[in-house]
């Protein structure tokens, strides 16, 4: 028996994603899609940190709160205020 489309599927009876752009996640603001859809189960984010750095996320990651920080600067600066 086929699958039949319902509402919020795409092609083969995939979910789509919902749109993330302009959400906070942590340090984290979704500025655009970076995967085109169908191409990859996990999409892609691009994510504009507080600190200015441009992140890349996949979408599971954010929603499950495991990218909060581009990891760079931010976990840096993390790590020495809450150390002292």
């Amino acid at each position: 028996m086929a699958k039949s489309k319902g509402v919020g599927y795409g092609r083969k009876g995939i979910a789509r994603a919902p749109s993330l752009v302009g959400q906070r996640f942590g340090h984290l603001v979704v500025t655009a899609r970076e995967s085109a859809p169908g191409e990859d189960p996990n999409v892609h984010w691009v994510c504009q940190c507080d600190c200015g750095a441009v992140h890349v996320a996949r979408g599971d990651r954010l929603r499950r709160g495991r990218s909060r920080a581009c990891h760079r600067w931010c976990e840096a600066r993390w790590r020495e205020r809450w150390a002292s």
